[in-house]
């Protein structure tokens, strides 16, 4: 992705005014991605210019993630990260003089897309879930709280260098490549210790998601092979909103758009060329 990064300072509904760092590329329709839980906007780079070949695509890192703005302690929830969704979307619609947009959200990013998108399907031209699901299933290790007390007496760089020492300690495992261990002490770092401890919570306890039947948007779920505690999950969603596609990204884990990039270029042009105008 070569768009540099920019800002937007938006006015969430907790009353704060939060800078949200965004990127941009391309230019036409805007297709805005939603990263997931100790993510950030980067987690897209593998996928970004290919898919602004003929629109706008538009990343953006939540708050306490990336270069945006930490919020408050206490206000790290899934509501919250929908609210801020629904500012940058109100952000791209009025910058790009458009109804709606084509989203996509990654994990936690799918969550807050789904909710997004089951109250306010008319902003939506519309929708893509990956490695997601509608209720907590997502097996968050319940050792976050321990980690997190770590991550504020030492900083998160010291969590994120432990959680890459542990998955390439863990026996029968090689643990992450190089490049995909600095990517993840970059995104892990980078996160509010807070935002870590809290929205591990409430991955683990978000109340499922209701009226996902009612969507009328042509939506595709996408999910990695080897993602097992997703898989069933990703088919569950796929048979609960009308006329979704389910699309499994061979040999690929939690992250497709990372682990077979070519193939998640394809999965998603595919899906745009269904979607309605906007």
């Amino acid at each position: 992705m070569t768009g540099a990064p920019e800002a937007a300072t938006v006015r969430t509904d907790d009353g704060i005014e939060l800078r949200i760092q965004y990127r941009r590329h391309g230019g036409g329709r805007p297709l805005v991605l939603v990263h997931g839980y100790t993510g950030a906007l980067t987690d897209w780079d593998p996928v970004a210019a290919d898919l602004a070949a003929d629109r706008t695509v538009i990343t953006y890192d939540h708050r306490g993630h990336g270069g945006s703005d930490h919020g408050p302690a206490g206000s790290y929830t899934i509501d919250r990260l929908v609210s801020d969704l629904g500012r940058v979307l109100a952000w791209a619609h009025a910058e790009f003089s458009t109804e709606r947009v084509d989203l996509v959200g990654h994990s936690m990013g799918g969550v807050v897309a789904m909710i997004h998108a089951v109250a306010h399907p008319d902003e939506l031209t519309s929708l893509v879930l990956m490695d997601t699901a509608g209720a907590p299933e997502f097996q968050v290790p319940g050792q976050v709280a321990e980690i997190a007390a770590v991550g504020r007496a030492s900083g998160m760089g010291v969590v994120a260098q432990l959680v890459v020492d542990f998955l390439r300690a863990q026996e029968g495992m090689s643990g992450p490549a190089d490049d995909v261990a600095a990517r993840m002490i970059t995104r892990l770092a980078a996160t509010d210790v807070e935002a870590f401890d809290a929205l591990a919570r409430e991955l683990n306890s978000f109340p499922p998601v209701n009226g996902l039947g009612t969507l009328d948007l042509p939506t595709t779920i996408v999910v990695g092979e080897t993602d097992a505690g997703l898989r069933e999950p990703a088919q569950r969603l796929a048979s609960m909103i009308p006329g979704a596609e389910l699309v499994v990204i061979a040999g690929a884990g939690h992250s497709p758009q990372e682990d077979a990039p070519e193939v998640v270029i394809e999965a998603l042009l595919r899906h745009l060329g269904r979607t309605r105008p906007a």
